[in-house]
């Protein structure tokens, strides 16, 4: 299995660990970018 992840970094991160831990999904198999952070700007 290989997974890709990208959105809003809390939920991406979380969605991670959920495949990595509680899947058993080897860590090298998940792609992940974390795009925005809730309740930042870019300014």
């Amino acid at each position: 299995m290989y997974a890709w992840l990208a959105g809003e970094a809390g939920v991406v991160k979380g969605l991670r660990r959920h495949l990595v831990q509680e899947r058993g999904v080897d860590r090298r198999s998940v792609a992940f970018m974390g795009y925005w952070r809730d309740g930042k700007t870019s300014d």
